[in-house]
Order: structure tokens, then sequence, then C-alpha cells
């Protein structure tokens, strides 16, 4: 359990002051505690048998915090003193507690240094946290997305709304039911459709892979491994008490030489809760990692490595060229959910995917190609893209042509952003996806 202490009301200059001011007390206590400037956390864990005891030695603490207030001019609050108990059980039994001679109150859920903590510690109460706040900012970009390029969107996303995502997910991770999971990777979805202006029902993976976003569970997981390589760092600063929870490597264990003498012990896991907990979930990333990663002697080498192993690669400029309509248009058709009726028929939104020139797919390839009610178009945009390759674009096969206009493939730093404006103006005139 843990007993946060509230805010001494005082002129305490900063955060460094009140450690300073309350290093004294944290020789006093018996339980663990932990400072943050002026707030006071205990912790002390029980059983059902040792339940008194655990009340006794946090009262015994909760007395001295208020002996000490009392003789160094310090007033604490009691209304800010909170204390919660963490439990798998549905029904546990609570220590009762006073402090300054006022019950304590007893609460469910609790934010600490800006991540919610419920009792069961499946994280349910800070992903409503997240889902909220995020939902918060997005708002202001739906009347205005369709006005701002997709470079601008993109920068958005990634400066005020993913960080939302991001932080304290090494703690979170591993404990979410698979609800939450999903419900964090459709936020992350909507806000991809945001940026692309794309339809509804877009391919969630052509999404990510159209802007290089990695899933959140594969970015939790790359923080995992870049934090936990921060606790091995012995130059690093590191609590001892965080430094020893990290296992040994099998050689230092076993004092053996082994085929896998490099690979980390994994702690042995009682209950699937502590499986899947970070110390051992991320140890066993760790030892799936080639020996090359792990032994990477740059911290940020290190972090490189791991991103390029996990990540997906950044996207291709050629994505991101054209105007705010006719990038939309062309990103539409790139990842297959645009208003022909092949896109639309797939996911039920027209009775038939038959094109209005009578053939029975009007899929990419028929449209780019082959449909005759637009052939005026097709023409003047192959001579283009021909003039562009300096080749004949005409005698290219489909599969080419369409990667060409779709992709950018087999064009130059130079060529891209021509044949990009031709291919976008042949989609604008054809009014066919507007």
């Amino acid at each position: 359990m843990t007993i946060n202490a509230g805010c001494p009301q005082g002129s305490i200059l900063g955060p460094l002051l009140a450690l300073l001011y309350l290093d004294e007390l944290s020789k006093q206590l018996t339980n663990t505690a932990l400072f943050y400037a002026d707030d006071i956390s205990l912790y002390a864990s029980y059983t059902s048998d040792t339940l008194s005891h655990a009340q006794i030695s946090l009262q015994n603490d909760l007395n001295t915090i208020e002996n000490y207030g009392r003789q160094w001019a310090i007033t604490f609050s009691p209304s800010k003193t909170l204390t919660q108990t963490f439990s798998s059980r549905t029904h546990h039994v609570s220590p009762l507690l006073t402090f300054t001679g006022q019950s304590i109150t007893k609460i469910d859920t609790h934010k600490h240094l800006g991540l919610t903590l419920s009792n069961d510690l499946r994280f349910h109460a800070h992903i409503n946290t997240i889902v909220r706040k995020i939902n918060i900012a997005l708002s202001p970009l739906y009347p205005i997305a369709k006005f701002l390029p997709r470079q601008v969107l993109d920068t958005i996303y990634k400066t005020y709304i993913r960080p939302h995502f991001d932080y304290c997910d090494c703690i979170y991770d591993g404990h979410l039911t698979i609800s939450d999971e999903l419900r964090l990777e459709r936020l992350q979805n909507r806000a991809a459709r945001i940026v692309t202006n794309t339809l509804p029902r877009t391919s969630t993976n052509k999404l990510r892979l159209e802007l290089g976003w990695d899933s959140l569970k594969t970015r939790r997981k790359i923080h995992r491994l870049q934090l936990y390589r921060k606790l091995k760092d012995n130059s690093t600063h590191i609590p001892d008490y965080i430094r020893h929870m990290i296992p040994e490597a099998r050689r230092q264990d076993t004092g053996r030489v082994l085929r896998n003498a490099d690979q980390l012990t994994v702690p042995h896991s009682r209950t699937s809760s502590y499986q899947r907990s970070f110390i051992p979930n991320t140890s066993r990333n760790w030892n799936s990692l080639p020996h090359c990663i792990q032994s990477c002697q740059s911290r940020k080498q290190f972090e490189q490595n791991v991103k390029s192993l996990h990540s997906i690669p950044p996207p291709s400029h050629y994505l991101t060229l054209g105007t705010k309509l006719g990038n939309t248009l062309h990103t539409q058709i790139r990842l297959g959910m645009s208003k022909l009726n092949a896109h639309q028929y797939s996911i039920q939104k027209v009775t038939t995917p038959e094109c209005a020139c009578g053939h029975n797919q009007e899929n990419t390839t028929h449209f780019l190609l082959y449909c005759p009610l637009f052939t005026t178009a097709r023409i003047n945009l192959s001579r283009q893209v021909s003039a562009y390759l300096c080749t004949d674009f005409q005698g290219f096969p489909d599969t080419t042509k369409v990667n060409t206009l779709l992709f950018g493939r087999n064009t130059t730093k130079h060529t891209a952003p021509l044949i990009s404006a031709a291919f976008q103006k042949f989609l604008e005139s054809t009014s066919r996806l507007s």
C-alpha cells in the first residue's frame, strides 16, 4: 500500500530546498519512503496475516512525520493525505490509519506524477485519462485539417498528441487489457486519418506505413528496451534498489560457460501479472535482441539499432508531395480506399463494383490505365510522364505504371515532384474521386 502525506504549507523555495529540509525525516522512518519535492509517499507490503504489523508500522511513521512537522514548523495537510491498497483480490482489507488526529481517506485511484494508479494496477483509469486528453487535443483539428498540409498535421501529432501515448508507457505496458490496447490503437488510427484525410475503413496497417508510424504496442516495446539499457548502464545514476532488480547474465549466475552465457536470467514468475511486468517482460525482449545490439557500447547507437530493428521505415518524400486536395486523392487511391466502386463495394457501401463504363471492376488499375471515360486525360498524363522520364511510359508493364504513379518508383529527386503533380492533376481533372 502507499500513503501520500500532504504538501506542507510553508515558504519552500524549490524542490531541492524542500528535499534538503526533509532529508532528516527520511532517516527516521521505518517503511520505504519516497520524497518528491514536498510530497512524501510511504510504502508497505503485507498479507492478511501481517496486516496488523503493517498498520502499526505505518501509523508509527505517520506519527513521526507529524512530530517532525511540529518540531520544524511544517504544517502538513491531512485532507491531502490519502491511502491506497494495491491487490489482485476483489475484496481486501486495508489498514485503518490516522494523521494529525483525522482518519485518512481511502481511495481506489490516485494520480501520482501524471500516472493514474488503480487498486488492481490494470491502469484502466489511466487509459481513460489518456483517451480524454487526446480527444481534447484532436478536437480543434477536425474543422481545420482539410486546409493544413500533411506535414504540418504530422508535426502537430508528433509534438502535441503522441507524447500523451508515450508518457509512462514503460510502466503500464504489459498490464493493459486487450480492450484498452485496442482503444489506444484506434485513437492513433483516428489521428492518422485526420493527418492523411483518408476515408473511414482505410487499412490501418497501410495508414501507418504511409506515415511511418509504429503501432503503439511496438513503441512501448522500443521504449522499454531503451529504458532497460539505461538501467543496465553502470555510468548512469540509477538507485541501487532499482539496479539490483536487473537480472545478471547466465555467466554470472552459474559461473559456467554455457551456450546462452550472455543471455539474462529471466526472473521466476509465480503470477502472470508479474510475468508481464517491466523487468521479466523486458528481460525476455532483451534476450531476443541480436548480440551485436546487446553489446552496443553507445547508448545512442543502441537506440538507433533497436528502432531500425522494430520500427516502420520512414516514408518516401514522394508520399507528401502536391496540393492538399491532390495529395488527399493521391493518398486515398494509393491506400486502396477511395470512391472507386471496387473500393466502396469491399466495405459494402455500394451494391456493385462495376464501373460506369460497363467493366465488372472499377479498381485502381482499371481506373488509371483502361477506363474509356478518361482516355483524353490519361493520354495527357502519359505524355507528361514520358517526357519527365525520357522514355515511353506507355510501353511500361501495368504494374510498373501503377507503382510509378502511386509510389514514385523509378523516379528521381528531380522527376518525383513533376510526376506527382501531373498525376494529381489527372485525378482532379477526372472528378471521379472528389
